[in-house]
């Protein structure tokens, strides 16, 4: 889908607009994790955020053909079941290693490039701790993703 690439580029070139100031002032009290973001984001280049923004204007495309198609689209919010707080993130998920600390995250922010509306809903417990429903609709359509997230949870209280 490219989705993946997408998110990366622009997450990392966000985090160099936002925080890239800060660094050198504060990088003892940033988390490693938020300073690899913004080394990564300052070593980009003008061509390669323009490719990640072309990449993202297909996917774009590519998601109001499905919608032409489909009302909504839900998913698990995110490919993992609920995990030890004392654990920053997953780092595998079915036995894959995961590159970065956002990859076991990756149902969600494929879908938070595209634009779309999505909630997230728990659906039901895994091991006494709460697994999410999400819930996507076609672009500047967020009054059917409250509709449907307002149905999905009566329809569950029933």
């Amino acid at each position: 889908s490219g989705a993946d690439s997408i998110f990366r580029t622009l997450r990392a070139n966000l985090f160099a607009d936002k925080l890239g100031p800060l660094l050198a002032d504060h990088r003892h009290q940033m988390k490693d994790t938020v300073i690899e973001e913004i080394e990564r984001g300052l070593a980009l280049t003008g061509p390669e955020v323009a490719t990640a923004q072309a990449e993202r204007t297909r996917l774009h495309c590519r998601v109001v053909d499905f919608f032409e198609l489909y009302d909504a689209l839900l998913l698990p919010t995110v490919q993992v079941l609920p995990f030890d707080i004392d654990r920053p993130y997953p780092t595998q998920v079915d036995g894959q290693s995961m590159a970065t600390y956002t990859d076991w995250m990756a149902s969600c922010y494929s879908i938070t490039v595209t634009g779309c509306p999505a909630i997230s809903v728990p659906c039901g417990a895994a091991s006494g701790l709460p697994v999410g429903l999400q819930i996507v609709t076609p672009r500047a359509s967020d009054r059917l993703t409250l509709a449907i997230a307002a149905a999905f949870e009566s329809a569950k209280a029933a």
